[in-house]
């Protein structure tokens, strides 16, 4: 599960991509646009750790303190693969 903050995803991604086997699915927690390539974190993980890695993505309208107070939500996860 990858979970560090899109702006700050490359960096760790570099630094620990050697230690993660080709085929280890990702599940990206992760939202937003890098700003410093306009892509968003399915380009940044193809990018950094390669195009034939199973990666899938959740997304939805989720809220930390709305998920604390109860507040209903939902989410899905997203994969090509």
């Amino acid at each position: 599960i990858h979970a560090v903050p899109c702006q700050y995803s490359r960096k760790f991604l570099e630094g620990v991509k050697e230690y993660i086997p080709a085929q280890t699915p990702i599940l990206s927690v992760s939202k937003g646009i890098e700003t410093t390539s306009l892509g968003f974190m399915a380009d940044l993980l193809k990018e950094v750790l390669g195009e034939d890695r199973p990666l899938a993505f959740l997304s939805g309208p989720s809220f930390a303190r709305e998920i604390i107070e109860g507040v209903a939500t939902a989410v899905v996860i997203a994969s090509e693969d």
